[in-house]
């Protein structure tokens, strides 16, 4: 694991002092209702809210088809940077996205931050989920190297397109915002 740098507290993991400790609180803020017209219910919780220097969070973010037909979906959430929607700090992956880093190991932080984030831009994963069952995925919450700082504390919004198809196509954006304290 590379240094992680927190200006805000001044705490180092790679210099830290044994009573010194690296933690953060998540925690769902708010979690925006699917359209009217939408057979589909999202929700979005959190698994483990803490994040320390041996482990991070988790959340799992869910659709519930509450149609009365089966419907192919992609994930409530798969992955992405909270700059895309807002204020840049912490990016979230799906744990079965190829890059995604384990939730066993604590953030990886860096001294220098990057200039640009690198993804794999593999297709989403479609699932197809029956009247009344749900999709969960779970996500790991993720330090973003191009801010300074280690997952610094903040609130984050996170959103994604959906295309539900039927006779009439409805197309929203889903969104939910992470606070880390």
């Amino acid at each position: 694991m590379g240094g992680c740098l927190d200006k805000e507290d001044g705490f180092t993991l790679d210099n830290a002092a044994e009573d010194d400790t690296f933690e953060r609180t998540v925690s769902i803020e708010h979690v925006e209702a699917a359209p009217e017209d939408s057979p589909l219910e999202f929700d979005a919780s959190v698994t483990d809210e803490t994040i320390t220097e041996d482990r991070t969070a988790t959340l799992e973010v869910s659709i519930t088809n509450a149609g009365d037909s089966a419907r192919t979906v992609q994930p409530a959430f798969y992955k992405g940077a909270s700059s895309a929607n807002g204020e840049a700090g912490i990016l979230l992956y799906s744990v079965r996205a190829p890059d995604s880093p384990s939730a066993d190991d604590g953030p990886e932080c860096h001294d220098e931050t990057s200039e640009r984030l690198e993804w794999t831009t593999e297709e989403l994963p479609q699932t197809s989920i029956e009247p009344e069952e749900t999709a969960t995925e779970t996500l790991v919450v993720v330090d973003d190297p191009t801010v300074e700082g280690c997952v610094p504390p903040g609130t984050y919004r996170f959103e994604q397109k959906h295309d539900v198809g039927d006779e009439e196509a409805v197309t929203f954006t889903w969104s939910f915002t992470v606070s880390i304290n």
